[in-house]
């Protein structure tokens, strides 16, 4: 069996003869090295891959800890967002609950008080028995609901059922008492309608100060729940009234047209109606017409109807036509 030399440079074997190894070309050292010795030369190789393997280990549980670690920030970051979000909408919601309740309560106290206000207005109503009084009282029960207007409006039904009849006890053949209970000579042969009408149509000129005799005269006698405004939504005069129109000219802008109703001791009360119906409101807009039959209304003025006009009534009471 040949006998082989060991390179002491990279261990490979060659022969006795070879003085130069075969594998490396270092110089071979004469003599047969021993077992012991190769081994130890491949021991030293094998044992330099030991610490490399540690170190990747090392990296790779580093990093699976890095990645541990930030997969458990995400979620914990994602979780506190989740956590803010519902917490904000459970807020919202809470404060949108609240504020329904507070406008709720609100709106329920605001009714409660305009029911009140009509209850008040119908005693007042009772108390006076005024026009003004009673129309007022009618223009809050129609802010009410329909199943709050029905037994107040009876009670205001009542009301002027009892006024009708009480102006119905008072004879025809007093009529003239409504404005002044003398009758002047100059008026004489002139029924008891006629000289009140000459009578309050002379008071009139003198009230609004105006320096012409009118040239015509026109009178409505109207029944109860008369319109203020001839539109269905406006406040009605609960009472009989009577509508008044005189003009100097004849033309829309010389003409005054009032509505009066009698207090039965020598005066009355009357409001001035508007001598044209031009805006559009008046068709289209119901609660316009109400707040400015009621602006009206409460404009009406209380004023006397004397006998020392009865010179000048005496002069236009041929004028008057009856309707």
């Amino acid at each position: 069996m040949t006998q082989k030399s060991y390179c002491n440079n990279c261990g490979s074997s060659n022969t006795l003869e070879d003085s130069f190894c075969s594998e490396c070309g270092a110089p071979l050292n004469q003599g047969k090295p021993t077992k012991g010795e190769a081994k130890t030369i491949t021991n030293r190789r094998v044992n330099h891959s030991k610490p490399i393997k540690k170190i990747i280990g090392s990296i790779c549980v580093g990093l699976l800890v890095v990645a541990a670690g930030v997969t458990a920030v995400v979620i914990y970051h994602n979780e506190q967002t989740q956590s803010k979000k519902t917490t904000a909408h459970e807020k919202f919601l809470s404060s949108q609950a609240s504020q329904e309740k507070k406008q709720s309560s609100s709106s329920l106290s605001d009714y409660k008080k305009l029911q009140n206000l009509a209850i008040d207005s119908v005693d007042k109503a009772y108390n006076t028995k005024s026009s003004a009084d009673i129309s007022s009282a009618q223009d809050v029960i129609s802010k009410l609901k329909k199943s709050d207007q029905a037994a107040l409006s009876q009670r205001l039904k009542n009301l002027t059922d009892q006024i009708s009849k009480e102006n119905e006890t008072t004879s025809s053949s007093s009529s003239s008492s409504k404005t002044n209970p003398q009758t002047s000579s100059l008026l004489s042969g002139y029924s008891d309608d006629q000289i009140e009408f000459a009578r309050v149509t002379e008071a009139i000129v003198v009230y609004y100060k105006y320096t012409y005799q009118p040239i015509s005269i026109s009178v409505t006698k109207n029944e109860a729940n008369h319109q203020v405004l001839p539109f269905d939504s406006s406040i009605v005069i609960p009472q009989e009234s009577v509508t008044l129109s005189f003009s100097s000219d004849n033309t829309m802008a010389g003409t005054t047209t009032i509505t009066y109703t009698s207090n039965h001791n020598g005066s009355i009360n009357f409001y001035h109606e508007p001598n044209h119906y031009q805006d559009d409101r008046y068709l289209s807009d119901p609660d316009w017409v109400r707040q400015q039959s009621q602006e009206i209304l409460n404009d009406m003025t209380t004023i006397v109807i004397p006998t020392s006009f009865d010179d000048k009534a005496s002069l236009i009471i041929s004028k008057i036509q009856i309707n």
